[in-house]
């Protein structure tokens, strides 16, 4: 318990058992403010974060209280290594330093969000619902990374002038982004990385076009392509871009997406190669990362057919 003036902090550990049997606890913090009639539970109270204090990054600003520092310490430098690979990933400009985004951690809880001026805006770790075996640094992480890619590519789609046809697409790029954030800077060079596991069946989706549900409102007999299936072909069409043409294939796609109404003049214009050409390399992607799958039957010596 931590006690300031009329006001208190409390940590309180919870514990709840599964029906499995399963004992799990998390730690949260609880507010009371003294009054005549006694303690009366508050929201969060800022004052036991401590002063205001501030980090920056090359293009990062950091605004937090002093409770929040090990935090924003740990995930400052992380944190701009992924956005500056993310930036270029995107093909957008370095940002100078007095573009730098500004990340706030506040003393409330508020959901993570991006405000008006493109400040990305979070709660303090300490008041996150974390149960379990989930850790709030990672929550945080995880946060950071997904709001940092949203920013990033609503500045791409206004660069490139996409077209909002290809919103699917990019919602599907999102994802895949969050999702691969660990792993993009390392990406870079080369391009290469270990992709998703893939199903033959997806090689059918790729020559239709790789997009996901609100394509059924503009193609009819797209339905039979959307869900789980849907998904993994859409990630497992940028991994193959990745693995196949490199980083400079995603800023090449989006700016086709500015200029193009139809997967074909896409495809054309972004690659200069087409529809059915670009399906032979998915499909050699595929059979790849099939042989590569542990305890599939190409691994284990019998023929893909």
């Amino acid at each position: 318990v931590d006690i300031m003036g009329s006001a208190a902090m409390v940590r309180v550990v919870m514990t709840q058992t599964s029906l499995l049997g399963e004992v799990c606890s998390r730690t949260e913090l609880l507010f009371f403010r003294r009054s005549s009639v006694g303690w009366t539970r508050t929201g969060p109270i800022a004052a036991f974060w401590g002063k205001k204090e501030e980090i920056e990054t090359s293009t990062l600003h950091f605004d937090f209280h002093e409770l929040d520092r090990p935090y924003v310490e740990a995930v400052a430098e992380p944190a701009d290594t992924f956005h500056r690979a993310l930036r270029e990933f995107l093909g957008l400009p370095p940002l100078t330093v007095t573009e730098r985004v500004i990340i706030t951690v506040v003393p409330k809880y508020v959901p993570p969000g991006i405000l008006a001026d493109g400040t990305l805006e979070n709660s303090s770790p300490f008041l996150l619902y974390c149960g379990g075996k989930c850790d709030r640094m990672t929550m945080s992480w995880n946060g950071l990374h997904t709001q940092l890619v949203s920013r990033n590519l609503e500045e791409s789609r206004v660069r490139y002038h996409v077209r909002p046809i290809w919103e699917p697409m990019y919602t599907a790029l999102a994802s895949w982004l969050v999702d691969h954030a660990d792993e993009l800077p390392a990406n870079l060079p080369d391009g290469t990385r270990i992709g998703q596991d893939s199903n033959p069946l997806r090689r059918i989706y790729l020559l239709r076009n790789p997009v996901a549900g609100s394509a059924v409102d503009h193609y009819p007999g797209y339905a039979e392509y959307l869900g789980r299936d849907a998904a993994y072909a859409a990630y497992s069409f940028y991994d193959s871009l990745m693995a196949d043409r490199g980083p400079t294939a995603i800023p090449a796609l989006l700016a086709a997406f500015g200029t193009e109404d139809n997967w074909p003049d896409v495809v054309q214009t972004a690659f200069g190669v087409s529809v059915v050409d670009l399906q032979a390399e998915w499909d050699g992607y595929v059979q790849t990362m099939w042989k590569k799958a542990p305890g599939s039957a190409a691994a284990a010596g019998s023929s893909i057919r």
